[in-house]
C-alpha cells in the first residue's frame, strides 16, 4: 500500500503470490501478516477467517450494510476513473488509488488496536469510537446513512428509521431480561453460597480459637472472612442499586432515551457486580459454589 501511495515498484517472489486458478481474474500477493482484525472475509495467506455475527443476530442486517458500503465505494471509484478520461485505464485505476489511500490513512493503525493508547489515537484522528449499543445504533439514522441507502435503493428513510426503533427496542428488552437473570442468580444461589461458605470459615476460625487458643487464628484468616463479607455486602448493594436504575428507566416513554439510560446507568453496575462475583468465585470453595466455573467449563469435560 505504501509503495502505490509513493509510487514505487517492487518486485514479489513466487511465494508472495496468490494464484486462484482461474485465468479471468488477476494475480494478487499475499498479505505477509499472521493478523488482520478489520476485514469481515480476512485471508492471512493460507485461510480464509470467517467473521460471524452473534449467534442470535441474523446475517441479514450486517450484510446489507456492508454490501451497500462496498457498492458505493466502488461506484466512487468507477466515476473517478472516469474522470480522468485517459485512454490508459491502467494509469487511471493507479492514480485514483494512490489519491485515494492518502484520503484513508487515518484508520490505518499497525499497532495494538486493543490498547487505551489506540482509543486515544483513534479520537485524534478523527475517528468514532461508541461504548454502548444504544450509542451505536444512532448511525443507522444519521443523514449520511439515511442517503445512503436510499440512494441505492436497498432501504428508504422509513425502512431505515423503523429498523432502528426495532434494534433498540430489541436492546432494551434483551437487557431487562439479562438484569432479571441476573438478579435471580445472585440471589438465589451466589448469596446464599457465599453466606454458607462464610459461615463455614467462621465456624472454622472460632473452632480454631476455643482449642488453640486466640494466639492461633492469624490475621490472613480473618482478612479472608473480611473479603468475603464485603464481596457479598457489594453484590447486595450493586444489585439493589440495579433494581432501582431499572425502575426509574420503567418511567421514560421515549425508547431511544430509555436505552441509553440503560446503556450509561444500568450496564455498567452490571458489569461492576459481575466483578464481585468473579472475586467470589474464586474464593468460595467448589463444593459450595453452585455455577459451573470458568476453570470447569474450560478444562473439564
Amino acid at each position: 500500500m505504501s509503495n502505490i501511495e509513493k509510487g514505487t515498484v517492487t518486485k514479489a517472489t513466487k511465494e508472495e503470490i496468490i494464484d486462484l486458478g482461474i485465468a479471468s481474474l488477476p494475480q494478487v500477493s499475499k498479505d505477509n501478516t499472521d493478523r488482520n482484525r478489520t476485514s469481515p472475509f480476512a485471508f492471512t495467506g493460507n485461510k480464509f477467517e470467517f467473521r460471524a455475527v452473534g449467534s442470535s443476530q441474523n446475517i441479514a442486517s450486517p450484510a446489507l450494510a456492508i454490501n451497500t458500503m462496498v457498492a458505493e465505494s466502488l461506484d466512487e471509484l468507477a466515476q473517478k476513473i472516469s474522470a480522468r478520461g485517459t485512454k490508459n485505464i491502467n494509469q487511471a485505476v493507479f492514480d485514483v488509488l494512490r489519491s485515494e489511500i492518502k484520503s484513508i490513512k487515518p484508520i490505518l493503525f499497525n499497532g495494538d488496536n486493543y490498547t487505551r493508547e489506540w482509543e486515544v489515537e483513534a479520537k485524534k484522528r478523527g475517528l468514532p469510537n461508541e461504548k454502548t449499543t444504544p450509542s451505536a445504533l444512532k448511525a443507522l439514522i444519521t443523514d449520511k446513512a439515511l442517503k445512503l441507502f436510499e440512494k441505492y435503493e436497498v432501504l428508504s428513510n422509513v425502512e431505515l428509521k423503523s429498523r432502528y426503533l426495532i434494534h433498540v427496542e430489541r436492546y432494551i428488552k434483551d437487557l431487562e431480561i439479562e438484569v432479571n437473570c441476573l438478579n435471580n442468580i445472585c440471589m438465589t444461589q451466589v448469596i446464599p453460597a457465599s453466606v454458607a461458605y462464610q459461615k463455614k470459615l467462621a465456624k472454622a476460625i472460632i473452632d480454631t480459637k476455643e482449642v488453640l487458643g486466640s494466639s492461633a487464628i492469624v490475621s490472613s484468616q480473618k482478612d479472608h472472612l473480611k473479603k468475603i463479607l464485603e464481596l457479598i455486602n457489594n453484590i447486595y448493594a450493586t444489585n439493589k442499586d440495579i433494581q432501582k436504575k431499572v425502575e426509574d428507566a420503567s418511567a421514560i416513554h421515549d425508547e431511544p432515551k430509555k436505552a441509553e439510560f440503560l446503556g450509561s446507568k444500568v450496564k455498567p453496575k452490571m458489569d461492576e457486580l459481575r466483578e464481585y462475583v468473579d472475586a467470589l468465585e474464586n474464593i468460595v470453595d467448589d463444593e459450595t459454589w453452585p455455577l459451573p466455573k470458568f476453570w470447569e467449563m474450560l478444562f473439564i469435560s
